[in-house]
């Protein structure tokens, strides 16, 4: 019986990639499971282990809530932004957005410079500083953007 039990602990917490499910849960599962094994034929069993093994791949999905979201409380700032390597002269290595606000430049955590473009593009943050709407604050010398909105520019067209 108990490596039937250890056995059911082993499939449920490797089956959630590495989100390991609430212990009472854990334990109320494997209590249930075990009543199970005592009273059901296999099939009911397999039927049981089919649920708990949907539910932990659906409890282990990333939550993807909205990031780009206004907050009433806080300003909207329109800033420069790019990238923070190869337009701000940051350190590091590879290309990481960056904003540059009153003169100082930041790298942004909560949006990434691939979700703006094709970063190496003419237009693209690699090559050109462009201006954008933000929203969040300074922490530990990095922005934590909560809004982020690159503002549209009029450009002029040669004819």
């Amino acid at each position: 019986m108990n490596l039937f039990v250890d056995f059911i602990v082993t499939i449920i917490t490797t089956t959630t990639n590495g989100y390991y499910l609430n212990h009472i849960l854990m334990k109320s599962i494997v209590v249930s499971l075990t009543l199970i094994y005592k009273k059901y034929t296999m099939k009911k069993i397999m039927s049981l282990l089919v649920l708990i093994f949907s539910f932990s791949i659906c409890n282990a999905q990333e939550n993807n809530v909205s990031k780009n979201v206004i907050d009433s409380t806080k300003p909207i700032q329109i800033v420069d932004a790019a990238c923070g390597q190869c337009q701000f002269k940051l350190p590091g290595k590879g290309c990481d957005l960056a904003i540059r606000i009153k003169g100082n430049a930041y790298f942004v955590d909560g949006t990434s410079i691939d979700e703006h473009g094709d970063a190496h593009a003419n237009d693209g943050f690699c090559n050109t500083i462009r201006k954008a709407e933000v929203q969040g604050e300074l922490v530990k010398d990095r922005f934590k953007v909560n809004y982020f909105k690159l503002v549209k520019t009029n450009s002029s067209k040669k004819e």
